[in-house]
């Protein structure tokens, strides 16, 4: 699992933080960009830019890979923690 910086509470490294979890599920289960682009029929370079924080992905586009990935959304996005799942979720993450 990856160490979480202070770095990481900025919100300007929120895509960061999507895209290095979308890479860990990713890679967890041995699937590559390609693989991956074709089951949200997006190109292998469109997914590398979400995996390295270039862009964000969309809500309804974070849906399509978490179901690709054979997860939750609540998985690939940052926890909202105003709720109590997103909080329950954000401690777990810890």
């Amino acid at each position: 699992m990856r160490n979480y910086t202070f770095d990481d509470i900025d919100d300007r490294s929120q895509a960061k933080r999507i895209g290095a979890r979308i890479r860990e599920i990713r890679d967890l289960q041995d699937m590559t960009q390609h693989n991956l682009g074709l089951k949200v029929n997006l190109s292998a370079d469109r997914i590398r830019q979400y995996e390295c924080g270039y862009r964000t992905p969309k809500t309804e586009l974070l849906k399509d890979l978490a179901t690709a990935l054979g997860c939750s959304p609540l998985a690939l996005a940052d926890p909202v923690v105003s709720n109590r799942y997103g909080a329950m979720y954000a401690l777990f993450e810890m």
